[in-house]
């Protein structure tokens, strides 16, 4: 989003931001540690173990919230969390009332499809939610995206205090903060 990565923090169940200029990681969405399904804004929604993430050209964030057997949206400044499709119960439903059996990869499509894979199956499901096609990447090859900021990198590790986990990117600690 806007030149920051975003990842999934799996065994927090948080959804974080990279913020390679300012160089520091803070929470989108979710709550450290408390590994339940909520929707609702910021730190009041809750993730069961989530795994992909992608993002739409709206700068949307979609998740693919692996035991909650859900895809989820964060959007907009107050980080809401809203289901895009599946429910508690895993399964293998398509339509209206799609079911999922743990989704962990999310990519979106350029016509603003979302295609899912889930955990144990060979197939790959597609979620027409309407979403903003992905902003074009760029078509020459980024040799080091990461060597540009590498000077600030060591201002995220000074605060050791605050910090409850730790993302390696091309051999680079990155502490996130709650």
């Amino acid at each position: 989003v806007d030149g920051d990565l975003i990842v999934a923090d799996v065994s927090n169940s948080c959804i974080r931001k990279v913020m390679t200029a300012e160089g520091r990681v803070s929470t989108v969405a979710g709550c450290a540690g408390q590994h339940e399904f909520a929707d609702g804004e910021g730190a009041a929604a809750h993730f069961h173990f989530p795994q992909g993430v992608a993002v739409d050209g709206n700068n949307n964030i979609l998740v693919a919230d692996k035991n909650n057997h859900r895809i989820r949206m964060i959007a907009g400044a107050n980080a809401r969390v809203t289901t895009v499709a599946g429910n508690a119960e895993a399964g293998a439903v398509d339509g209206a009332s799609a079911r999922f059996n743990k989704p962990m990869n999310l990519v979106l499509d350029e016509g603003g499809r979302l295609l899912v894979t889930e955990y144990g199956r060979l197939l790959l499901r597609v979620v027409e939610a309407s979403l903003a096609p992905p902003l074009r990447l760029p078509t020459q090859p980024i040799k080091n995206p990461l060597s540009i900021p590498l000077q600030d990198y060591g201002k995220m590790l000074d605060d050791t205090e605050l910090a409850d986990v730790t993302f390696a990117v091309d051999g680079q600690r990155f502490p996130a903060h709650r």
